[in-house]
C-alpha cells in the first residue's frame, strides 16, 4: 500500500536562534507574464509521465497555512507553465513589505500523490522559474525543441532511528514531511506531509519517494551546550523535528527518541516558610530544556501538610524548578520563586532538599502569596 497521505500540511519546527531569513524579499512587482513549455519522463527519457499537476507555492513571511496555485497540467508527458497577475490571488501581488512572502516553490505532483519540489526562489520571473525546474532531473532537448525533464525515479527510503548505545528505537511514532523550506520569520518549517510511520523491531521505517530532503516530527533529546554553572552534565534539550538528506538509506542517533525516554528518578524537595512552618499546597512546575520557544511542562507536583512534595525526573533535562500558587498555571507562575542552579544541583545530587521561602509578603500567612512574592 503507498504510505502517502494526500493532504497538505504545514509543521512547525522553532529554533533556538530565532529568525533565519532569505537574502531579498520576494518580489512582484510589475510582473511580465510567463508561459514555458516542457516535456516530463520519469526514471529515463522514455518512460513519460502520464499526468500530474504543477503548482506554485508562496511561503509566507509568519510561517502558517502554505498557499498554492496551479500553473500547469501535465497530459501525455507535455505541459504548458503559465503564471500571470490574474492567476495569483491579491495578497500574493499586494502585501505589507513587513511580512513580505519568504520565497516561492514550485512542486510537480504525480498520481499515486508523489510530489518533487524545487528549492525555494525569491522573485517571479521567466528565467527563475525555468532554471528551477530544470533541476527537478536531468534536462536534455527533444525534437520539438521543448525542454524535456527526466524526473529521478521514484526509491525506497529508509531511516532507522537508534540510540547513542547504537540500540534500535522500537514502536517509535514518526510523522515525515517532503522538507520544503525553514526560512520564516520564525523557523518554522513547512513542507508537504508524507505520512506517519511506526518504526519496526530494527527501529526503521520505509516508504516510497524521491530522493529529496525529509522533515522527521519525532520528539528526542539533543546534547545541549553545557552553560558553566549547569546542576547537571551533560545535559540535554528536547527537540521536535529536524531535516534529513535526500539519501536512500540512512540512520540517525540521538541519547533518546521520543519524550520521557531518558531514565528518570525520584527526589524530595520540602519547603518552609521563614517562621519554620511547612509551606503547604504550592505546585512545583518543573520545565525541560526545549528548543520550542514557549514551551510550558505544567505542575510536578504539590506540597502536602508537612510542606513535602515527591518528584519524578530526568535531572539531565530539567532546565529549571518553580514555586508558585497551587494551580501553577503560566499566569500563576510569573512571580513565582525559582530554584537556583545551586539549590537544583544539591537536590539531584543528594536526592533530598530542604528550602525555606524569604519572608517578603511581610506578615502575610496565606503560603500561596508568600510563595508569588517570593525572588529567587
Amino acid at each position: 500500500m503507498n504510505p502517502w497521505i494526500g493532504r497538505l500540511m504545514v509543521t512547525s519546527r522553532l529554533v533556538a536562534t530565532g529568525c533565519a531569513l532569505l537574502a531579498a524579499a520576494p518580489s512582484v512587482a510589475a510582473l511580465e507574464p510567463i508561459e514555458q513549455r516542457y516535456r516530463f519522463a520519469i526514471g529515463q527519457e522514455s518512460a513519460t509521465v502520464p499526468t500530474g499537476t504543477i503548482w506554485l507555492y508562496q511561503l509566507p513571511h509568519w510561517g502558517g497555512q502554505l498557499e498554492r496555485v496551479q500553473i500547469g497540467t501535465i497530459r501525455d508527458g507535455r505541459a504548458t507553465v503559465r503564471i500571470a497577475e490574474e492567476l495569483l490571488p491579491d495578497g500574493w501581488i499586494h502585501f505589507d513589505p513587513l511580512a513580505a512572502p519568504e520565497g516561492y516553490v514550485i512542486v510537480v505532483e504525480l498520481p499515486g500523490l508523489h510530489f518533487y519540489l524545487t528549492q525555494p526562489f525569491d522573485q517571479l520571473d521567466g528565467d527563475q522559474l525555468a532554471w528551477h525546474l530544470q533541476q527537478l532531473g536531468a534536462r536534455m532537448m527533444d525534437t520539438n525543441d521543448e525542454d524535456l525533464i527526466v524526473l529521478p525515479a521514484l526509491s525506497q527510503r529508509r531511516i532507522t532511528f537508534q540510540t547513542d548505545a547504537g540500540q534500535p528505537a522500537v514502536g517509535l511514532e514518526v510523522g515525515v514531511d517532503l522538507f520544503m523550506s525553514d526560512s520564516n520569520h520564525c523557523g518554522v518549517h513547512q513542507g508537504i506531509e508524507v505520512g506517519s510511520f511506526r518504526t519496526d523491531s530494527n527501529g526503521t521505517i520505509s516508504f516510497l519517494a524521491p530522493a529529496v530532503p525529509l522533515y522527521v516530527h519525532v520528539e528526542h533529546y539533543e546534547l545541549d551546550v553545557a552553560a558553566e554553572d549547569d546542576p547537571v552534565t551533560p545535559a540535554y534539550r528536547v527537540a521536535l523535528g529536524f531535516e534529513v538528506p535526500g539519501t536512500p538509506e540512512i540512520v540517525l542517533r540521538r541519547p533518546g527518541w521520543g519524550r520521557d525516554s531518558l531514565p528518570s528518578d525520584h527526589y524530595r524537595l520540602n519547603v518552609r516558610k521563614v517562621d519554620g512552618m511547612p509551606a503547604k499546597a504550592l505546585s512545583v512546575v518543573s520545565q525541560e530544556r526545549h528548543w520550542e520557544y514557549g514551551a510550558w511542562d505544567g505542575p510536578s507536583g504539590l506540597t502536602n501538610d508537612t510542606g513535602d512534595v515527591e518528584l519524578d525526573l530526568t535531572a539531565s533535562t530539567v532546565d529549571w524548578i518553580l514555586l508558585c500558587p497551587s494551580g501553577g498555571t503560566q499566569a500563576d507562575c510569573q512571580q513565582g520563586r525559582r530554584l537556583s542552579n545551586e539549590e537544583m544541583r544539591r537536590l539531584f545530587t543528594t536526592h533530598t532538599l530542604t528550602i525555606t521561602l524569604s519572608d517578603n509578603a511581610g506578615s502575610s500567612s496565606d503560603p500561596t502569596k508568600e510563595a508569588a512574592c517570593c525572588g529567587s
